[in-house]
């Protein structure tokens, strides 16, 4: 499943990408989980595909944020290689 991060309307929400379109959950839903890392957070992204859809909105005309656009840590892993 993949999921996006949009802006509607100048207001974030998200919904789960399905070929060019992006399927924003119904009200009830994203009333509960606003954001993205809402529904992570609430162990909620299992029930996405399970819930009433709400919008579609073209991949075409979403105007995308960051996936997690507040981030509780940022991890990052470094390598080096030897030549």
């Amino acid at each position: 499943m993949k999921l996006a991060s949009i802006r509607l309307t100048g207001l974030p929400t998200w919904g789960r990408v399905e070929g060019e379109e992006i399927i924003l959950p119904d009200k009830a839903f994203l009333y509960a989980n606003p954001l993205l890392i809402d529904a992570i957070a609430r162990d909620a992204l299992n029930l996405v595909t399970e819930v009433r859809e709400g919008l579609r909105i073209p991949v075409a005309d979403a105007v995308f944020d960051p996936v997690i656009p507040r981030p509780g840590r940022i991890i990052c892993v470094g390598i080096n290689f030897m030549a």
